[in-house]
């Protein structure tokens, strides 16, 4: 017989990959997971900036790299958050992953022990809840109003809280932007881990550099 870990009993099937699953047949129109509709998908200027990479920098771009994701991209990267969000960074502090899934995976085995307290919202993403339950942390959920977490109910729960939080899960792209995620980090003392890419990103493929 097979052996697993232990924390193999804690995996369950994924949520998301059942809704997509669904969401992929021809009669359902979904409005659930985040799957932007195919047809505003900008198929040509995605393949002139791939072709233009690949003319360009071919040879580097098909090679193994650095971890970290090349590094010009990572300048450019540290210099929109300068200009953009005045934070002052380099290419050393920015990390590229192959999407947001990665980074919350990072983010638990990083920062996370068995026990360890996770501040979520309620609700929360499906992924970062994946994500985290491997590594075996205590789930405390609160709820949320249209500009993120209610700082009273989160003062209500997190006074005395032993072991103190060692992350806060802060969907920030679906809320206002009255700096609440900063309120939060600030009163909790804890790690961050802030899902903002539809606040920050320019979806338009084009207007912005």
């Amino acid at each position: 017989m097979v052996r697993f870990s232990t924390r193999m009993n804690l995996l369950k099937g994924s949520a998301i990959r059942e809704l997509l699953a669904l969401a992929n047949k021809p009669e359902i129109l979904s409005f659930a997971g985040g799957m932007p509709a195919p047809e505003l998908f900008p198929v040509d200027k995605i393949k002139a900036a791939t072709d233009a990479v690949l003319e360009e920098q071919g040879k580097v771009a098909l090679q193994y790299s650095s971890t970290n994701g090349f590094e010009h991209f990572r300048q450019q990267i540290a210099d929109r958050m300068e200009a953009k969000l005045n934070i002052k960074t380099s290419a050393d502090n920015i990390l590229v992953t192959s999407g947001s899934q990665q980074g919350l995976d990072y983010s638990a085995r990083v920062f996370c022990d068995k026990g360890d307290v996770v501040i979520i919202e309620s609700p929360s993403y499906l992924g970062a809840l994946n994500a985290f339950k491997a590594c075996e942390p205590n789930f405390v959920a609160i709820p949320t109003d249209g500009d993120g977490m209610i700082m009273e109910e989160l003062e209500k729960v997190s006074y005395d809280m032993v072991p103190a939080p060692r992350i806060a899960e802060d969907m920030t792209y679906i809320h206002g932007q009255d700096n609440r995620e900063i309120r939060v980090y600030k009163y909790l003392d804890a790690r961050l881990t802030l899902e903002d890419f539809f606040a920050k990103l320019a979806l338009n493929f084009g207007d912005e550099k």
